[in-house]
């Protein structure tokens, strides 16, 4: 499938599967309308699909997405070909379609920026990449990565900069009246509860119990509740009220983060009402949970 415009021509390949924002394609195929309509010398020809037909383009854009799902194998094959034939072809990812395209070996090593929620499962993948999330655009050679799901502007106006010049770029951005000039991306420091990394270990115990009490947890390690205690102390550094405590905030603010409503976090947490658990919230955060929402979310 593709879009042609007149002129001097520049192919961009847009990869789109199942998981991909389909509204970035359209989003892309307008703005290259708006840039024909100022320009007519300029021809951008977007292509999109999870097959690439041509051997040569300026640019792959893998897209955001609400998921960081491998891509697709044969799609894969076919990038690291490019480049390795083409090694001045522009590499572009956006939000969880950096997550995508890390997971594809291809950019090992490189700097790279995305959304706040894709944070641990990048530094999960062990390929020495440099994050900064504070950043909307990074560009490392020829590898470019934009942050949050509206961070394709930014990169949609970099890449104009790249393919046609400073003064299209700049004539395009005052006609658009650009909002992304702003090099840093808003929301992203996220409240994060911090606990030790070794915590990680009793907390999937935790994620297991039918209700989180010391009598459940020390029933599932087959101690007493004396010795459950003494295990956990030696082994944690801490007793189960602290490690409760810890698991409750880590849990209901990843949960609330991700739109779920104050009630289900309640129950899930063990609390015997919602107000139990904004209590409990405000306490050891300092804030209520709109507060929290309002400034986080």
């Amino acid at each position: 499938m593709t879009y042609t415009m007149q002129n001097t021509t520049k192919v961009i390949f847009l990869y789109e599967d199942e998981l991909t924002l389909k509204s970035i394609r359209y989003h892309y195929l307008d703005h290259s309308v708006i840039l024909n309509e100022l320009n007519s010398s300029i021809n951008l020809k977007i292509e999109y699909g999870t097959r690439m037909k041509s051997k040569k383009y300026d640019g792959i854009y893998i897209p955001p997405s609400t998921t960081g799902l491998p891509l697709d194998k044969v799609f894969s094959r076919q990038v690291s070909s490019l480049i390795r034939n083409q090694p001045n072809i522009k590499l572009m990812a956006s939000c969880g379609g950096v997550v995508r395209l890390a997971k594809t070996g291809i950019i090992n090593d490189k700097k790279v920026t995305s959304h706040w929620r894709y944070e641990d499962e990048l530094n999960s993948l062990n390929n020495n990449l440099t994050l900064n999330l504070e950043r909307k655009l990074i560009i490392d050679k020829n590898l470019v990565t934009s942050g949050g799901v509206m961070s394709y502007l930014s990169l949609f106006n970099w890449l104009i900069n790249e393919l046609f010049g400073e003064n299209v770029a700049k004539n395009y951005k005052r006609f658009i009246v650009s909002p992304t000039d702003n090099p840093i991306q808003t929301n992203v420091i996220r409240y994060k509860h911090k606990y030790p990394i070794i915590y990680n270990d009793i907390f999937k115990k935790l994620e297991k119990l039918k209700s989180l009490t010391l009598v459940d947890l020390s029933e599932q390690i087959g101690l007493s509740q004396r010795q459950t205690q003494r295990y956990l102390v030696k082994t944690y550094e801490a007793s189960f009220s602290k490690i409760l405590v810890d698991y409750r905030l880590s849990k209901s603010t990843e949960m609330l983060l991700n739109g779920k409503a104050v009630k289900l976090c309640s129950y899930k947490m063990g609390f015997e009402d919602p107000m139990s658990f904004r209590r409990f919230f405000k306490k050891n955060t300092n804030m209520s949970i709109s507060t929290f929402l309002l400034i986080y979310l």
